[in-house]
This record gives structure tokens, sequence and C-alpha cells, in this order.
């Protein structure tokens, strides 16, 4: 397979998967198109889908791409996420990546009550 100069998505992914598996769907394809992008192609996906909820699945090191945002309309607007190969991501999408990182670290699990040592099932009586 060549790698590709270049890559439009003019439908919203959100509309072909349930929300539930949506990150783990645009992870996956992500991973695919950036495979496939050659250095300084450049992949445009064009959705309804608001930076905040969106840049936080694009802007990631792994898929060695820049991201820049756009929007087009008023009131009701389009995204248009521009994604180029080979480009490092700004400062503010790297901080905002160690900051979702830090989230994914496990966390503590804090127990309410002592765990019960008694044994109620060889107290029944049948």
């Amino acid at each position: 397979m060549q790698p590709a100069g270049g890559l439009v998505d003019g439908s919203s992914r959100a509309e072909r998967v349930s929300s539930y598996t949506l990150p783990h769907f645009i992870d996956a394809q992500d991973n695919k198109i950036s495979r496939v992008l050659k250095p300084g192609g450049r992949f445009i996906s064009i959705t309804f889908a608001q930076p905040h909820f969106r840049r936080r699945l694009l802007a990631r090191r792994e898929y060695g791409w820049s991201v820049q945002t756009h929007s087009y309309g008023v009131g009701f607007q389009y995204f248009l996420y521009v994604l180029t190969k080979g480009e490092t991501l700004n400062p503010e999408d790297q901080a905002l990546e160690d900051r979702l990182m830090e989230d994914k670290e496990p966390r503590t699990v804090v127990h309410l009550q002592e765990p019960d040592s008694e044994d109620f099932l060889s107290r029944i009586g049948i």
C-alpha cells in the first residue's frame, strides 16, 4: 500500500457508532490514518463535533501529526480539523494530552467498610 498524501473524511464519524464505543473507534481509525499518511500528508475531517470533544481524541503524539482547527458558520457551526503528518503538536495540545494521560492512571480504590469474613453460606441449614 502506498502512503497517502491526503485523505478527507466528509461525514461525522460520531453518527456511525454509539457514544460508548466512539473513543475506541476513533483511536483505531486514527491509528490507521496515521499509518497510511506520508510525511507532509494531510487528513481533513469535517464534522459538527466541537473542538473540546474532538481535540482530546486527535491530539496525540503517537500519531505524529499536528492538529489545526477551523470553524465555519454562525450559530450552527461546522468544524474542520486538519491533521498534518510529520509535524509536532503545539504546546497547548501537548499539555492537553499530558492531562488526559494523567487521568488514565489507576486510581486507588477506597472501601467504605471492612470486607466480610463470616461464612454465611455454611450457616444455612437446609
